[in-house]
């Protein structure tokens, strides 16, 4: 292949890459279906170490990349055949510097993201899942997540944790709009400022602590759980805690 001499991939990277380019995904527009697709079509003995990880990650996201397919994915589906712990760099990649979109679905994993992630990180990770990110991340955070715990050291944009049922999502920076929506369980924490809405249609088992600048007036009437501001409970079922 003709991009493997410009990037000077291994030839175990350039295998994959080839897999990667030939699966012809059934409904593009699933994404869970698409990494069960991808499971079942990569080798079931198959040991990556994170170099020919990252040497994949960074095929895969040239502009010339199988288009109609679903990157974070196919990642995340080799994520799971390192041997340890995974640590990919999005630093320097060819994707604005940041893992693709759904990196981390249904993830079981220790991961370590040096650098930016984008939209859908960590969706649906379960109970041993463990994500940081040293960098930012951008739209539906932990979204669908049942357990596990997921860093951001900078921002997060929208819809983090929407519908999360458990597990613990932790912010450095700022939030943007629609914090924690819909979720039933788990905590959410951010350092930096928040912006409305907060908690709306927020369960009664979930838990938000703010320690930014945030209007009382951003929390939703109708987040039944817990809101906690510098650690101290000022929302709990619906109203105002005196």
């Amino acid at each position: 292949m003709a991009f493997a001499v410009i990037l000077e991939i291994a030839p175990e990277a350039e295998k994959i890459y080839g897999l990667f380019q030939d699966i012809k995904i059934d409904n593009r527009y699933d994404v869970a279906a698409a990494y069960r697709q991808y499971k079942a079509k990569l080798p079931e003995d198959l040991e990556l170490s994170n170099a020919i990880l990252n040497e994949v990650f960074h095929a895969i996201t040239l502009p010339q990349a199988n288009t109609t397919s679903h990157k974070g994915a196919f990642l995340s589906c080799l994520a799971e055949k390192v041997d340890g712990n995974v640590v990919i760099d999005s630093r320097n990649s060819f994707a604005r510097g940041r893992v693709p979109d759904y990196f981390g679905i249904f993830n079981e994993k220790n991961i370590e993201v040096r650098g930016h992630a984008d939209d859908y990180l960590g969706v649906y990770q379960k109970e041993n899942g463990f994500i940081h990110v040293t960098g930012e991340a951008i739209d539906n955070l932990g979204a669908h997540m049942s357990g596990g715990e997921i860093i951001v050291d900078g921002k997060a944009r929208q819809y983090i944790g929407n519908y999360m049922s458990g597990g613990k999502i932790r912010v450095g920076g700022e939030s943007w709009d629609y914090l924690g929506d819909y979720m039933t369980g788990g905590e959410i924490t951010v350092n930096g400022d928040a912006c409305r809405p907060i908690g709306r249609e927020m369960g009664a088992g979930a838990k938000i602590y703010l320690n930014g600048r945030t209007n009382p007036r951003a929390i939703s009437p109708d987040a039944m759980g817990e809101i906690y501001h510098k650690n101290e409970l000022v929302w709990k079922g619906g109203k105002k805690v005196a």
